[in-house]
């Protein structure tokens, strides 16, 4: 599901964010980031994806999704607004390594678990314990979704 738009990219509606080193990222392996970033719209697979995931949890998204220049999929707030950026070639080599699309529906999970959990509000960025808190949001999203054990 996820891996089939993922790594399309539309040519329209590039921004540039500006220079990552102005934010604190939560991002998913928990490295710095550094350098402009530039975004573009999400693909509807993966929009649909996310209105999957916060359908199962009862809220509304408070965030938007982009395509970005990030090197996995990184939780961060760049100018008062709220961001989920996603490499596609990143989403779909884990899909495609994983063998399932669960794989990107968890990274988004744990992105969007972030948010939730306020980890992006402090402007300190990933750490140990966030990191956990987001891994244990992805985990019961995925399980709510239908996810089995080995899925997940």
């Amino acid at each position: 599901m996820v891996a089939a738009l993922c790594c399309m990219v539309p040519a329209m509606a590039q921004k540039n964010f500006g220079s990552a080193k102005y934010t604190a990222m939560c991002s998913y392996y928990g490295e710095t980031i550094t350098g402009d970033i530039i975004a573009y719209e999400s693909g509807t697979t993966v929009q649909k994806a996310v209105a999957e995931i916060m359908s199962v949890i009862g809220l509304k998204p408070n965030f938007e999704l982009r395509v970005a220049n990030v090197p996995n999929a990184a939780a961060v707030v760049i100018k008062n607004k709220r961001y989920i950026l996603y490499n596609p070639k990143f989403m779909n080599q884990i899909n495609k390594a994983s063998g399932t699309n669960w794989a990107a529906i968890s990274i988004l999970a744990h992105e969007i678990g972030h948010h939730l959990n306020g980890h992006t509000l402090d402007n300190v960025g990933s750490r140990p314990q966030t990191e956990l808190e987001a891994d244990e949001f992805s985990g019961f999203v995925l399980r709510k979704m239908g996810a089995t054990l080995p899925d997940a």
